[in-house]
Protein backbone atom coordinates (compact mmCIF):
# COMPACT_ATOMS: atom_id res chain seq x y z
CA UNK A 1 0.00 0.00 0.00
CA UNK A 2 1.25 3.21 -0.97
CA UNK A 3 2.27 5.94 1.51
CA UNK A 4 -1.11 8.55 0.23
CA UNK A 5 -3.08 5.70 0.31
CA UNK A 6 -2.50 4.65 3.81
CA UNK A 7 -2.52 8.32 4.75
CA UNK A 8 -5.69 8.17 3.74
CA UNK A 9 -7.08 5.62 5.24
CA UNK A 10 -5.67 6.81 8.80
CA UNK A 11 -7.19 9.98 8.14
CA UNK A 12 -10.17 8.32 7.46
CA UNK A 13 -10.48 6.56 10.70
CA UNK A 14 -9.13 9.51 13.09
CA UNK A 15 -12.15 11.33 11.54
CA UNK A 16 -14.06 8.95 12.46
CA UNK A 17 -13.62 10.10 16.02
CA UNK A 18 -13.47 13.91 15.84
CA UNK A 19 -16.07 16.01 14.52
CA UNK A 20 -15.15 18.76 12.28
CA UNK A 21 -15.54 22.56 13.21
CA UNK A 22 -15.85 26.05 12.28
CA UNK A 23 -14.94 25.87 8.89
CA UNK A 24 -13.53 22.40 8.38
CA UNK A 25 -15.27 20.34 5.67
CA UNK A 26 -17.24 17.33 7.61
CA UNK A 27 -16.41 13.86 7.66
CA UNK A 28 -18.65 11.05 8.56
CA UNK A 29 -18.40 7.10 7.77
CA UNK A 30 -20.58 5.50 5.52
CA UNK A 31 -21.56 3.33 7.88
CA UNK A 32 -21.22 2.32 11.69
CA UNK A 33 -18.63 -0.23 12.78
CA UNK A 34 -20.44 -3.96 13.74
CA UNK A 35 -21.35 -3.87 16.90
CA UNK A 36 -21.75 -0.33 17.88
CA UNK A 37 -25.42 -0.10 16.11
CA UNK A 38 -27.06 0.75 19.26
CA UNK A 39 -25.09 4.22 19.60
CA UNK A 40 -27.60 5.75 17.28
CA UNK A 41 -30.73 5.07 19.90
CA UNK A 42 -28.60 5.14 23.56
CA UNK A 43 -30.37 8.07 25.17
CA UNK A 44 -27.01 8.67 27.40
CA UNK A 45 -24.94 10.30 24.78
CA UNK A 46 -23.32 13.12 25.61
CA UNK A 47 -21.54 14.97 22.60
CA UNK A 48 -18.50 16.25 23.17
CA UNK A 49 -17.39 19.69 21.95
CA UNK A 50 -16.14 19.68 18.01
CA UNK A 51 -12.64 19.72 17.57
CA UNK A 52 -11.22 22.18 15.11
CA UNK A 53 -9.37 20.43 11.71
CA UNK A 54 -10.07 19.63 8.65
CA UNK A 55 -9.38 15.87 6.83
CA UNK A 56 -6.83 17.91 4.84
CA UNK A 57 -4.79 19.01 8.00
CA UNK A 58 -4.71 14.75 9.42
CA UNK A 59 -3.38 14.04 6.32
CA UNK A 60 -0.95 16.04 5.96
CA UNK A 61 0.23 15.75 9.13
CA UNK A 62 0.09 11.85 8.57
CA UNK A 63 2.38 12.02 5.37
CA UNK A 64 4.71 14.24 7.25
CA UNK A 65 5.22 11.75 10.14
CA UNK A 66 8.39 10.24 10.40
CA UNK A 67 6.28 6.77 10.84
CA UNK A 68 5.54 7.14 7.70
CA UNK A 69 8.33 8.86 5.50
CA UNK A 70 11.04 6.05 7.25
CA UNK A 71 8.58 2.83 7.42
CA UNK A 72 9.22 2.65 3.68
CA UNK A 73 13.09 3.41 4.01
CA UNK A 74 15.16 -0.21 3.69
CA UNK A 75 18.66 0.45 6.57
CA UNK A 76 21.44 -1.49 6.82
CA UNK A 77 21.91 -3.40 9.53
CA UNK A 78 25.36 -4.29 8.91
CA UNK A 79 27.45 -6.14 12.11
CA UNK A 80 23.75 -5.66 14.28
CA UNK A 81 22.23 -8.40 15.55
CA UNK A 82 18.58 -8.42 14.73
CA UNK A 83 15.57 -9.92 13.03
CA UNK A 84 15.39 -8.37 9.61
CA UNK A 85 14.15 -4.85 10.87
CA UNK A 86 15.49 -1.64 12.98
CA UNK A 87 13.05 0.68 14.61
CA UNK A 88 12.83 4.43 14.18
CA UNK A 89 12.01 6.06 17.33
CA UNK A 90 9.29 9.80 17.70
CA UNK A 91 8.58 11.10 21.12
CA UNK A 92 5.56 11.74 21.51
CA UNK A 93 4.16 15.14 22.77
CA UNK A 94 2.33 16.58 25.71
CA UNK A 95 2.89 20.20 24.53
CA UNK A 96 3.50 20.73 28.48
CA UNK A 97 5.83 19.80 30.96
CA UNK A 98 3.86 17.64 32.93
CA UNK A 99 4.00 14.13 33.06
CA UNK A 100 1.97 11.67 30.28
CA UNK A 101 1.00 8.59 29.17
CA UNK A 102 0.23 6.61 26.57
CA UNK A 103 -1.43 3.34 26.50
CA UNK A 104 -2.64 1.79 23.61
CA UNK A 105 -2.22 2.01 19.54
CA UNK A 106 -4.31 0.69 16.65
CA UNK A 107 -2.65 -0.51 12.76
CA UNK A 108 -3.51 2.86 11.68
CA UNK A 109 -1.06 4.24 14.42
CA UNK A 110 -3.11 5.99 16.07
CA UNK A 111 -2.53 6.12 19.63
CA UNK A 112 -4.10 7.18 22.92
CA UNK A 113 -3.54 7.97 26.55
CA UNK A 114 -3.17 11.65 28.16
CA UNK A 115 -2.20 14.61 29.11
CA UNK A 116 -1.77 17.33 31.94
CA UNK A 117 -4.12 20.29 30.72
CA UNK A 118 -5.36 23.05 33.41
CA UNK A 119 -5.06 20.87 36.55
CA UNK A 120 -6.10 17.94 35.22
CA UNK A 121 -5.34 14.89 32.88
CA UNK A 122 -7.16 15.25 29.85
CA UNK A 123 -7.50 11.67 27.34
CA UNK A 124 -5.97 12.64 23.87
CA UNK A 125 -5.33 10.78 20.59
CA UNK A 126 -1.84 11.22 18.57
CA UNK A 127 -2.49 11.23 14.98
CA UNK A 128 1.21 11.33 13.26
CA UNK A 129 3.03 14.53 14.88
CA UNK A 130 -0.29 16.23 16.14
CA UNK A 131 -2.67 15.57 18.97
CA UNK A 132 -6.28 15.94 19.83
CA UNK A 133 -8.02 16.50 23.15
CA UNK A 134 -11.05 13.76 22.86
CA UNK A 135 -13.39 16.37 25.69
CA UNK A 136 -14.96 15.34 28.90
CA UNK A 137 -18.05 16.42 30.80
CA UNK A 138 -17.05 20.08 32.15
CA UNK A 139 -13.67 19.72 31.69
CA UNK A 140 -12.94 17.56 34.52
CA UNK A 141 -10.46 14.66 34.59
CA UNK A 142 -10.34 11.55 31.72
CA UNK A 143 -8.34 9.20 30.26
CA UNK A 144 -8.33 6.97 26.89
CA UNK A 145 -6.92 3.58 27.45
CA UNK A 146 -8.10 1.70 24.51
CA UNK A 147 -8.62 2.28 20.77
CA UNK A 148 -10.36 -0.07 18.03
CA UNK A 149 -9.67 -0.66 14.23
CA UNK A 150 -12.92 1.28 13.46
CA UNK A 151 -11.61 4.61 15.60
CA UNK A 152 -13.62 3.80 18.30
CA UNK A 153 -11.53 4.66 21.91
CA UNK A 154 -12.70 4.06 25.60
CA UNK A 155 -11.26 5.29 28.41
CA UNK A 156 -12.81 7.16 31.58
CA UNK A 157 -14.10 10.54 32.88
CA UNK A 158 -14.88 11.92 36.52
CA UNK A 159 -18.51 11.11 36.44
CA UNK A 160 -20.53 13.99 36.72
CA UNK A 161 -22.72 12.80 39.10
CA UNK A 162 -20.49 11.79 41.99
CA UNK A 163 -17.11 13.72 43.49
CA UNK A 164 -15.24 10.76 43.56
CA UNK A 165 -16.39 8.46 41.07
CA UNK A 166 -15.06 7.85 37.13
CA UNK A 167 -17.30 6.50 34.50
CA UNK A 168 -16.48 4.10 31.61
CA UNK A 169 -16.41 6.44 28.45
CA UNK A 170 -16.78 5.53 24.51
CA UNK A 171 -15.36 8.74 21.97
CA UNK A 172 -16.70 8.02 18.45
CA UNK A 173 -17.54 9.83 15.52
CA UNK A 174 -17.48 13.11 17.27
CA UNK A 175 -19.51 12.21 20.16
CA UNK A 176 -18.87 10.98 23.68
CA UNK A 177 -20.91 8.33 25.23
CA UNK A 178 -21.17 7.55 28.86
CA UNK A 179 -21.43 3.63 29.28
CA UNK A 180 -24.14 2.53 31.24
CA UNK A 181 -23.81 2.13 35.05
CA UNK A 182 -22.75 -1.79 36.00
CA UNK A 183 -24.88 -1.55 39.13
CA UNK A 184 -22.42 -2.98 41.36
CA UNK A 185 -22.71 -2.43 44.97
CA UNK A 186 -25.05 0.28 46.77
CA UNK A 187 -27.08 2.58 45.52
CA UNK A 188 -25.08 6.14 45.97
CA UNK A 189 -21.88 4.25 46.51
CA UNK A 190 -19.11 5.88 44.37
CA UNK A 191 -17.68 3.43 41.27
CA UNK A 192 -14.82 3.76 39.52
CA UNK A 193 -15.83 2.50 36.22
CA UNK A 194 -13.39 2.32 33.48
CA UNK A 195 -12.99 1.09 29.89
CA UNK A 196 -10.19 -0.29 28.63
CA UNK A 197 -10.61 -2.16 25.35
CA UNK A 198 -12.78 -2.50 22.63
CA UNK A 199 -12.95 -5.43 19.98
CA UNK A 200 -13.42 -5.53 16.22
CA UNK A 201 -16.81 -6.23 17.24
CA UNK A 202 -18.04 -3.04 19.22
CA UNK A 203 -17.67 -5.10 22.47
CA UNK A 204 -16.08 -3.03 24.97
CA UNK A 205 -13.85 -4.40 28.55
CA UNK A 206 -13.49 -2.30 31.50
CA UNK A 207 -13.53 -2.84 35.23
CA UNK A 208 -15.36 -1.23 37.92
CA UNK A 209 -13.90 -0.57 41.45
CA UNK A 210 -16.70 -0.37 44.43
CA UNK A 211 -14.51 2.45 46.40
CA UNK A 212 -16.34 2.01 49.92
CA UNK A 213 -14.74 -1.55 49.70
CA UNK A 214 -11.89 -1.20 47.63
CA UNK A 215 -13.43 -4.29 45.27
CA UNK A 216 -12.74 -4.39 41.58
CA UNK A 217 -14.54 -6.60 39.16
CA UNK A 218 -14.25 -7.15 34.71
CA UNK A 219 -17.11 -5.83 33.30
CA UNK A 220 -17.62 -6.55 29.69
CA UNK A 221 -20.58 -4.07 27.36
CA UNK A 222 -22.05 -5.91 24.47
CA UNK A 223 -24.04 -3.51 22.11
CA UNK A 224 -24.44 -1.08 25.32
CA UNK A 225 -25.69 -3.35 28.05
CA UNK A 226 -22.76 -4.41 30.79
CA UNK A 227 -22.22 -7.68 32.41
CA UNK A 228 -20.08 -8.03 35.27
CA UNK A 229 -17.68 -10.74 34.95
CA UNK A 230 -17.43 -13.54 38.04
CA UNK A 231 -13.69 -13.85 39.87
CA UNK A 232 -12.39 -17.26 41.65
CA UNK A 233 -13.07 -15.33 45.04
CA UNK A 234 -14.38 -11.85 45.30
CA UNK A 235 -12.34 -9.53 43.18
CA UNK A 236 -10.73 -9.53 39.40
CA UNK A 237 -9.10 -7.18 37.10
CA UNK A 238 -9.53 -7.60 32.86
CA UNK A 239 -6.89 -6.58 30.65
CA UNK A 240 -7.43 -7.47 27.30
CA UNK A 241 -10.61 -8.57 25.24
CA UNK A 242 -9.83 -10.82 21.42
CA UNK A 243 -12.22 -10.28 18.88
CA UNK A 244 -13.73 -13.67 19.59
CA UNK A 245 -14.81 -12.17 22.87
CA UNK A 246 -12.08 -14.39 25.50
CA UNK A 247 -11.09 -11.88 28.03
CA UNK A 248 -7.37 -12.19 30.27
CA UNK A 249 -6.59 -10.42 33.14
CA UNK A 250 -6.12 -11.61 37.12
CA UNK A 251 -8.30 -12.62 40.57
CA UNK A 252 -7.54 -13.71 43.69
CA UNK A 253 -8.04 -17.24 44.25
CA UNK A 254 -9.37 -20.00 46.82
CA UNK A 255 -6.30 -20.04 49.37
CA UNK A 256 -4.39 -17.28 48.36
CA UNK A 257 -3.38 -14.51 50.74
CA UNK A 258 -2.55 -11.30 48.74
CA UNK A 259 -1.77 -13.48 45.98
CA UNK A 260 -3.44 -12.86 42.61
CA UNK A 261 -3.45 -15.87 39.22
CA UNK A 262 -3.82 -15.06 35.95
CA UNK A 263 -7.27 -15.63 34.35
CA UNK A 264 -9.07 -16.30 31.32
CA UNK A 265 -12.53 -15.70 30.98
CA UNK A 266 -14.92 -17.35 28.02
CA UNK A 267 -17.00 -15.55 25.90
CA UNK A 268 -19.91 -16.54 27.85
CA UNK A 269 -18.58 -15.27 31.02
CA UNK A 270 -16.92 -18.54 32.46
CA UNK A 271 -13.40 -17.90 34.29
CA UNK A 272 -10.60 -20.09 34.83
CA UNK A 273 -7.10 -20.05 36.22
CA UNK A 274 -4.59 -20.51 33.56
CA UNK A 275 -1.32 -22.42 34.89
CA UNK A 276 1.61 -21.14 36.53
CA UNK A 277 5.64 -21.75 36.63
CA UNK A 278 4.99 -23.31 40.19
CA UNK A 279 4.57 -19.90 41.96
CA UNK A 280 2.29 -18.20 43.77
CA UNK A 281 2.07 -15.40 41.40
CA UNK A 282 0.80 -14.62 37.75
CA UNK A 283 -0.69 -12.16 35.84
CA UNK A 284 -2.02 -12.10 31.62
CA UNK A 285 -1.53 -8.23 30.21
CA UNK A 286 -3.03 -9.89 26.35
CA UNK A 287 -4.65 -12.00 23.88
CA UNK A 288 -4.57 -12.19 20.34
CA UNK A 289 -6.71 -13.88 18.41
CA UNK A 290 -4.83 -16.76 18.07
CA UNK A 291 -5.43 -17.39 21.70
CA UNK A 292 -1.78 -16.56 22.57
CA UNK A 293 -2.15 -14.74 25.96
CA UNK A 294 1.03 -13.06 27.60
CA UNK A 295 1.94 -11.91 30.80
CA UNK A 296 3.92 -13.01 34.01
CA UNK A 297 4.57 -15.61 36.27
CA UNK A 298 6.64 -16.66 39.59
CA UNK A 299 8.36 -19.92 39.76
CA UNK A 300 8.57 -20.75 44.10
CA UNK A 301 10.17 -17.77 45.67
CA UNK A 302 11.38 -16.41 42.15
CA UNK A 303 10.47 -12.68 40.82
CA UNK A 304 8.07 -12.31 37.95
CA UNK A 305 9.23 -13.75 34.83
CA UNK A 306 7.52 -13.08 31.29
CA UNK A 307 5.48 -15.75 30.29
CA UNK A 308 2.85 -16.97 26.84
CA UNK A 309 0.02 -19.27 27.77
CA UNK A 310 -0.93 -21.22 24.28
CA UNK A 311 -3.56 -24.32 24.14
CA UNK A 312 -3.22 -24.81 27.81
CA UNK A 313 0.15 -24.31 28.24
CA UNK A 314 2.82 -22.22 29.90
CA UNK A 315 5.89 -21.61 28.56
CA UNK A 316 8.30 -19.05 29.95
CA UNK A 317 9.87 -16.58 27.73
CA UNK A 318 13.74 -15.99 27.80
CA UNK A 319 15.18 -12.33 28.98
CA UNK A 320 18.45 -10.79 27.99
CA UNK A 321 19.88 -10.45 31.31
CA UNK A 322 18.67 -9.85 34.99
CA UNK A 323 16.15 -11.99 36.72
CA UNK A 324 12.89 -10.76 35.90
CA UNK A 325 10.68 -9.70 33.22
CA UNK A 326 7.20 -8.52 31.82
CA UNK A 327 5.53 -9.55 28.51
CA UNK A 328 3.01 -7.12 28.00
CA UNK A 329 1.47 -7.30 24.40
CA UNK A 330 1.07 -9.90 21.57
CA UNK A 331 0.58 -9.00 17.92
CA UNK A 332 -1.50 -11.61 14.85
CA UNK A 333 2.29 -12.42 13.81
CA UNK A 334 3.85 -13.89 17.49
CA UNK A 335 5.55 -10.63 18.35
CA UNK A 336 5.52 -9.75 21.87
CA UNK A 337 6.78 -7.28 23.90
CA UNK A 338 7.86 -6.27 27.40
CA UNK A 339 10.41 -5.43 29.45
CA UNK A 340 13.44 -6.92 31.96
CA UNK A 341 14.75 -5.40 35.08
CA UNK A 342 14.11 -4.53 38.68
CA UNK A 343 13.97 -1.65 40.69
CA UNK A 344 13.15 2.03 39.79
CA UNK A 345 11.90 2.35 36.13
CA UNK A 346 14.88 3.55 34.81
CA UNK A 347 16.56 0.43 35.43
CA UNK A 348 13.91 -1.47 33.68
CA UNK A 349 15.20 -2.09 29.70
CA UNK A 350 12.08 -3.23 26.70
CA UNK A 351 11.76 -6.32 25.01
CA UNK A 352 10.72 -7.54 22.02
CA UNK A 353 10.44 -11.67 21.23
CA UNK A 354 10.13 -12.79 17.78
CA UNK A 355 8.58 -16.58 18.64
CA UNK A 356 10.81 -17.20 21.50
CA UNK A 357 14.22 -15.27 20.44
CA UNK A 358 14.33 -12.31 22.59
CA UNK A 359 16.19 -8.70 21.77
CA UNK A 360 16.51 -6.02 23.47
CA UNK A 361 14.94 -3.10 21.43
CA UNK A 362 17.58 -0.30 21.78
CA UNK A 363 19.88 -2.46 20.23
CA UNK A 364 17.60 -2.34 17.24
CA UNK A 365 17.45 1.07 16.85
CA UNK A 366 18.66 3.12 13.27
CA UNK A 367 21.10 5.45 12.83
CA UNK A 368 19.20 8.42 13.06
CA UNK A 369 17.96 6.71 16.83
CA UNK A 370 21.05 5.20 17.99
CA UNK A 371 21.84 5.73 21.47
CA UNK A 372 17.85 6.44 23.27
CA UNK A 373 17.27 4.48 25.88
CA UNK A 374 14.23 2.02 25.27
CA UNK A 375 12.84 1.38 28.93
CA UNK A 376 9.35 -0.04 28.38
CA UNK A 377 6.89 -1.43 25.86
CA UNK A 378 2.86 -1.84 26.45
CA UNK A 379 1.49 -2.35 22.85
CA UNK A 380 2.19 -3.52 19.03
CA UNK A 381 0.29 -3.53 16.74
CA UNK A 382 -0.08 -5.91 13.07
CA UNK A 383 2.49 -3.93 11.53
CA UNK A 384 5.01 -4.23 14.12
CA UNK A 385 4.96 -0.43 15.02
CA UNK A 386 5.68 -0.34 19.50
CA UNK A 387 4.51 2.15 21.63
CA UNK A 388 7.63 2.07 24.42
CA UNK A 389 8.56 4.92 27.51
CA UNK A 390 11.63 6.30 28.01
CA UNK A 391 12.63 7.50 31.36
CA UNK A 392 14.02 11.27 31.18
CA UNK A 393 16.83 12.76 33.40
CA UNK A 394 14.01 14.44 35.27
CA UNK A 395 12.53 10.89 35.98
CA UNK A 396 9.28 11.37 33.92
CA UNK A 397 8.55 8.92 31.37
CA UNK A 398 8.17 9.77 27.54
CA UNK A 399 6.16 7.88 24.72
CA UNK A 400 7.78 7.12 21.93
CA UNK A 401 6.63 5.14 18.75
CA UNK A 402 9.07 2.50 17.35
CA UNK A 403 8.28 1.86 13.36
CA UNK A 404 10.18 -0.77 11.60
CA UNK A 405 12.54 0.02 8.90
CA UNK A 406 13.43 -2.77 6.27
CA UNK A 407 16.64 -4.19 7.19
CA UNK A 408 19.64 -5.37 4.27
CA UNK A 409 23.23 -6.17 5.00
CA UNK A 410 25.81 -4.82 2.61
Amino acid sequence: MSIVKTSLRRCALAAAFLSCAGGAAAFQQSSDASGLEWLKADPQQSVAPGATFSTADVQQELQRAEMDRIGTLPVSCHGRRQHGVLYHVRGLSSGGTGAFEAYALNNASLVVGYIPGGGSTRPTVWVGARRYDLGTPAGGNGVAYGIGENGAIVGAVRNPDQFFGTVGTLWYKGARYLLRDPAYGNPGESLLTSAVAINRHGTILGNTNNAATDNNRPIVWHRGVPRVLPTLVSLAIASAINDAGYVVGGSDYPGGFLHEHAVLWTPDGRVSRLPTLGGEDSWAYDINNRGQIVGVSTRPASAFLPVLWFRGRITALPIVSGIAGAARAVNEHDQIVGSQGVGVPSALRALTWYGRTVYQLDTLLDDESRGIVINDAQDINDKGQILATTILSSGISQPLLLTPRPCYRR
